[in-house]
């Protein structure tokens, strides 16, 4: 994971690599909004059913190349992630902002890039 990643991006991946719903679920705003495979999943019960279905499909891993600042609390984080998916392996790049209100602990918004 690159050295100078934002805070909730750290704990998403160490959450995602452990397989911790709740931490994961737990990073995220009540009225948070992800977006994976063309479906929109929002608030944290949607992200919880986001987890436990398109998220928890495939075994993978996930290798964080960069992280990037895009603006005030808006960040842009890509790398790989391999597994038993087809294909096997892809680029993956996604978009979030963090609520400076939460003191950049939670993430309102996560979309693929």
């Amino acid at each position: 994971m690159p050295l100078d990643s934002p805070r909730p991006v750290e704990r998403f991946f160490g959450a995602d690599a452990r397989g911790d719903i709740d931490a994961i679920v737990a990073l995220f705003t009540d009225d948070a909004v992800v977006v994976d495979e063309r479906q929109t999943w929002q608030g944290r019960d949607g992200i919880r059913q986001w987890q436990h279905g398109p998220a928890a499909r495939y075994e993978y891993t996930t290798e964080l190349e960069n992280v990037s600042r895009t603006g005030e609390n808006r960040y842009r984080a890509s790398g790989r992630i391999a597994g038993n998916f087809p294909g096997g392996a892809a680029s993956s790049s996604g978009a979030s902002r963090s609520r400076p209100d939460s003191g950049g602990t939670t993430c309102s918004r996560s979309l693929p890039t």
